[in-house]
């Protein structure tokens, strides 16, 4: 049923005086309570919007009996116009100066103040005429039975002219109560059965708060993705309220890109059943499949594609690793965000800068006149004021348009400057398989970062390497291939050398390679040379074959 048919069926169950049950089910998360309060308000503030006066609100999670059904009952009931504050003793004191009005014996009750809650089940007779809301049928006490609770719903309803609004998950109800004919005892007792399934579009409409800055790009992001889950959509809605503060002195698009984020690392988290996997997500890359086989992927793989590609989701960085700790550890580690972001600003500054370096190519692109000199004039003055901040891609395209126009001489100038200005960057900067993007064409520029990246070394042991990726659950190009340089042997003498904790870390994490991504090569390789060094280590000794055969490796007993 559609969010817009419940909703005018709920309006009118609260227009009503007559005593009536309906039913509202619902998968679990998609937001039938908070749907429902959400309605339930909204009416409360019109004038003729609820025609009974008087509201109350229960949960069955963990509840064992209906006596403490019914003592719950009559302390969450309140007047109708305090549904917004909720109860309160205030609200509980009015409900019992209410009752004493009709029952004289009731004054009684207060020379024994400290033994009031053994009289409370008496003040469920207060409880009659009201609107009356049972959450969570599915998550009920063991003491409690299903028929238990539809039966006094039925009491509510016929004996005390109640109006009953039950919520439940009618699939996990099933499931729970297999030998229980729950479908017949509940068509005998509800009036309206409503199916609460919103669109991701219903969705991000209910859940999503109006009032941030970022609700659009947010809402975008959800519908984008088909999350339906409204908790999870809060969830993620309040981690990203405490990130805005974090990032509201850094350039906005640090937040944008963050939105999209932690919305995608925040449902892969919550509702990992329905999400690509975290390990999908970190080695996305947005164009990756004009680049490999698209055959190595399955279909579940490929629908995963699909999804992320609709919020363009690049590739998983370093920030995105912050991000996804910080959803993991449930707060954000706020000096390393606020590193990272400085960096970010700076980045963003450089790209601004270059992309001044478009108007130049305007006096080339947008006219036929003869006017050579005065392009390239005024590309190699652009080149030269930007090039502390142009990319490798744009003094590319520089160079090789002065080469097409046999302007040899300034085109090696143009690199020779590049070399001279830009030889500091770091090793990201200079290798290709940090970006798929750096692909360079003039042979002799190409050169230049070729030879400056084999000038970097790696400096880590691979036990550094391996520890860190397990800590942080996260890892980059060059990790990747530094470990599957590692040879069966030279993983033999690492797992021999480690000692203690750190042995069962570094094991586990190289077999685990094998389970992440089944199209990269090195990751396969990496776990493929771990397990032959361990298969070797098995033939050792027979303790040693059992140590191994713990880590799930398959190893024949000869």
């Amino acid at each position: 049923m559609s969010i817009k048919l419940v909703s005018e069926e709920i309006k009118r169950f609260l227009k009503s005086p007559d005593p009536e049950v309906i039913c509202i089910m619902g998968k679990w998360g998609v937001g039938k309570t908070f749907a429902w309060k959400e309605y339930l308000k909204k009416e409360s503030k019109l004038k003729n919007g609820i025609s009974l006066k008087r509201y109350s609100y229960v949960s069955l999670f963990g509840v064992n009996t209906i006596e403490k059904v019914k003592t719950a009952i009559f302390e969450s009931t309140v007047n109708v116009g305090q549904i917004d504050t909720g109860p309160s003793i205030k609200t509980v004191q009015d409900s019992i100066y209410s009752l004493e009005k009709n029952v004289r014996w009731l004054s009684k009750f207060f020379q024994y103040i400290p033994k009031i809650k053994d009289y409370l089940p008496e003040l469920f007779l207060a409880v009659r005429g009201q609107i009356i809301c049972i959450d969570d049928l599915e998550r009920r006490g063991e003491g409690l039975s299903t028929k238990e609770v539809l039966g006094f719903i039925s009491f509510l309803k016929n004996e005390r002219n109640c109006k009953v609004v039950l919520l439940l998950n009618d699939e996990q109800l099933i499931k729970n109560d297999k030998n229980d004919d729950f479908k017949n005892q509940l068509e005998k007792v509800i009036d309206v059965e409503m199916h609460f399934e919103p669109t991701p579009i219903e969705s991000a409409e209910i859940g999503i708060d109006k009032s941030t800055s970022f609700n659009k790009k947010f809402s975008e992001t959800c519908i984008s993705l088909g999350i339906v889950n409204i908790r999870v959509i809060r969830k993620i809605e309040a981690l990203l309220k405490k990130l805005e503060k974090l990032l509201i002195s850094h350039d906005e698009r640090i937040f944008e890109s963050a939105i999209v984020s932690v919305t995608l690392l925040g449902w892969a988290i919550y509702q990992p059943t329905i999400a690509p996997s975290l390990d999908f997500i970190k080695s996305f890359l947005r164009y990756g499949d004009l680049f490999d086989d698209k055959n190595k992927e399955g279909e579940k793989e490929k629908e995963w594609r699909l999804i992320i590609n609709k919020i363009n989701f690049s590739s998983f960085d370093e920030f995105d690793a912050l991000l996804l700790k910080a959803i993991q550890d449930g707060y954000f580690d706020s000096d390393a965000i606020e590193k990272n972001s400085q960096e970010a600003d700076k980045r963003y500054e450089l790209e601004d800068r270059d992309n001044s370096v478009h108007d130049a190519w305007k006096k080339y692109h947008n006219s036929f006149d003869k006017n050579d000199s005065e392009v390239l004039d005024g590309l190699y003055k652009s080149f030269e004021k930007n090039v502390k901040s142009m990319s490798p891609m744009n003094a590319d395209y520089i160079i090789v348009f002065f080469r097409k126009f046999n302007k040899n001489a300034e085109a090696d100038k143009l690199i020779a400057l590049y070399m001279s200005e830009r030889n500091n960057e770091d090793q990201k900067f200079y290798d290709p398989g940090r970006s798929m993007f750096l692909n360079i064409n003039d042979v002799n520029f190409k050169k230049f970062f070729v030879n400056k990246l084999a000038t970097f070394k790696d400096t880590r042991q691979p036990e550094e390497i391996i520890i860190n990726i397990a800590r942080t659950n996260s890892w980059n190009h060059e990790d990747i291939e530094t470990l599957a340089k590692i040879s069966v042997s030279e993983y033999y003498n690492l797992f021999k050398k480690i000692k203690g904790d750190s042995l069962r870390i570094v094991v586990s994490q190289t077999l685990k390679f094998g389970t992440y991504n089944p199209s990269d090569e090195n990751m396969q390789i990496i776990s493929n040379n771990a397990e032959g060094a361990l298969k070797i280590i098995a033939k050792e000794s027979p303790m040693n074959l059992e140590r191994v055969i713990s880590y799930g490796i398959n190893v024949e007993e000869k």
